[in-house]
């Protein structure tokens, strides 16, 4: 069973590897979280073991969110 725990939040890590990548635009760090909200998925733990295959059945259980309710 995969359990979604919420959004995956923007951070300034990932927006550092950016700006990382761009040396000569400033605040792209800090421009990244606002620039990414509700784009980067969800975080989900997989609350118990076991083969999952193409085709196959499973259960996820998603707590209400923004784009959901």
């Amino acid at each position: 069973m995969v359990v979604v725990e919420g959004q995956n939040a923007p951070c300034r890590y990932a927006g550092r590897e950016i700006a990382r990548e761009y040396p000569d635009r400033d605040g792209l760090d800090l421009m990244f979280p606002k620039a990414a909200k509700r784009l980067r998925g969800v975080v989900a733990n997989v609350e118990r073991p076991g083969a999952l295959v193409a085709g196959a059945n499973f259960e996820a259980k998603l707590p209400e969110q923004w784009i959901y309710g």
